[in-house]
């Protein structure tokens, strides 16, 4: 999987530690308030964005699924795994492979001599 860039790892790290984004508030003047806006503005959009690549690409594949499919912990891990490794990788095309692998799981690993 390629590397996130340094300041999307730091943008990513800033968003999800709530202390610190807490303390840049403090800044007067609502200087920190609206540092903290821009910044998790920007992690947000990047990960709609990645999210909205995957659920595309999943879409295309047509898969079907049923209520036993979802609630099965097989699957569910699988889903996170894939939609988790989709939205920290930066390449289109990754996210994509990320989904076709979720979609048509062992099929692809067999496929590519994984399994």
């Amino acid at each position: 999987m390629e590397k996130p860039t340094k300041s999307e790892t730091a943008l990513a790290w800033y968003a999800d530690h709530e202390l610190v984004r807490a303390l840049l508030q403090l800044f007067p003047a609502g200087i920190g308030g609206a540092v903290d806006v821009l910044i998790t503005g920007k992690v947000d959009a990047i990960r709609k964005e990645r999210t909205a690549v995957f659920f595309e690409a999943l879409s295309n594949n047509q898969i079907q699924l049923s209520n036993d499919v979802i609630g099965s912990e097989e699957f569910l891990h699988k889903y996170f795994i894939t939609a988790n490794a989709a939205r920290n990788t930066r390449r289109r095309e990754k996210i994509v492979l990320f989904a076709n692998l979720l979609a048509n799981g062992d099929r692809c690993l067999v496929r590519c001599g994984c399994l």
